[in-house]
């Protein structure tokens, strides 16, 4: 399962620790720019416009946290936590090393999922699959199909937008259980993200390392996942 003795790496949590400690600068020529990087006040004005914005958006409309309110409310947050300015700037620039990786793959992630959508792969994977399945196998073949797919499509939300208008109908001509079909998907979208391991991105940063240092303990948990849901849907379903 692990990676050889040689090719082994030892994660020090002081190291980690250290690396996300923000250093301070060596002493800057005191300057009009440089004192207002410094001010609290500042921060303070700006998170008051905030809060100010915030309010009167609830007051007019209502309370709606869409992606963009989440990311303003973060801002808002970090900014008064930091106190400075610059030291949300610099924390920014410290974190931005860290999850470099993750911001590269996500459009690439992006890109794959808009190919298998847009040009009908990822449809023709689970038409076919319908095809042959029967009322006992059906929940078994959505599962197996939702491995393949999820290997393109890693994302939970965007793979059911996919497959569940075909697994769905299908089972409901088939007179099988909606819910057991859509749960044997659910699994294979879970199995396949054992070798698809998007989800490990973001610990695999912060500890500096890559996907081949754990995909042999992956590759073991995706065939017990296999043979575990694999059999349980074809025996119990």
């Amino acid at each position: 399962m692990g990676p050889e003795q040689k090719e082994m790496k030892t994660v020090n949590a002081e190291v980690l620790i250290s690396q996300d400690e923000v250093p301070e600068p060596d002493k800057r020529e005191r300057t009009f720019a440089t004192v207002l990087e410094d001010s609290w006040i500042i921060t303070v004005l700006l998170v008051l416009m905030g809060v100010f914005y915030e309010w009167h958006t609830i007051v007019t409309k209502r309370f709606e946290l869409d992606v963009n309110g989440f990311i303003f409310i973060v801002l808002m947050l970090g900014l008064i936590l930091h106190w400075r300015p610059i030291r949300y700037v610099r924390s920014f620039e410290s974190g931005a090393k860290t999850v470099g990786p993750i911001l590269l793959q996500f459009p690439l992630y992006g890109g794959i999922m808009g190919i298998m959508t847009g040009t009908g792969l990822a449809a023709i994977i689970a038409q076919s699959f319908v095809s042959f399945s029967s009322a006992q196998t059906l929940p078994f073949w959505s599962f197996i199909a939702s491995n393949l797919i999820s290997l393109f499509i890693p994302s939970g939300g965007g793979h059911w937008a996919v497959q569940g208008p075909f697994m769905i109908p299908a089972a409901v001509k088939l007179h099988v259980d909606p819910a057991i079909t859509a749960m044997g998907t659910a699994m294979g979208e879970q199995t396949a993200n054992m070798i698809q391991p998007f989800w490990a991105l973001p610990i695999l940063a912060i500890a500096r390392l890559g996907i081949k240092d754990i995909m042999g303990y992956c590759v073991i948990a995706l065939i017990i996942g296999l043979v575990l849901y694999g059999g349980s849907l074809l025996i119990f379903a």
